[in-house]
């Protein structure tokens, strides 16, 4: 059981790792105008910005940039909550008290 909880928690991590990278990816990609609203910004306002924005009919490379980066930062921020959730229900993993016999093993 605790070894599910660790590869569930290990593969959210990994997916929000690879969101953020794929992100700010596609931002040097973005117009000039989103790059510079998004500059120097932490990941979570990062996230919080391009998961705010609005596309609109999709019929530039504009529009589909934005609708790519909301889409990629609600996918972070949907990663970026399951730890949050699992540490608020209390089901955080157990670990187990290292002794001078188990250190050694």
């Amino acid at each position: 059981m605790i070894r599910q909880l660790k590869d569930a928690h290990d593969t959210a991590a990994k997916d929000r790792s690879a969101a953020m990278i794929t992100l700010k990816a596609m931002i040097v990609q973005a117009p000039e105008q989103l790059r510079t609203e998004t500059a120097k910004k932490t990941q979570r306002m990062l996230a919080r910005h391009c998961a705010a924005l609005r596309p609109r009919a999709l019929e530039t490379p504009d529009d589909s940039i934005r609708h790519t980066l909301r889409s990629i930062a609600k996918k972070w921020e949907a990663g970026h909550e399951f730890p949050n959730r699992q540490e608020a229900s209390g089901q955080t993993i157990p670990t187990l008290p290292v002794t001078p016999e188990s250190a050694n093993a």
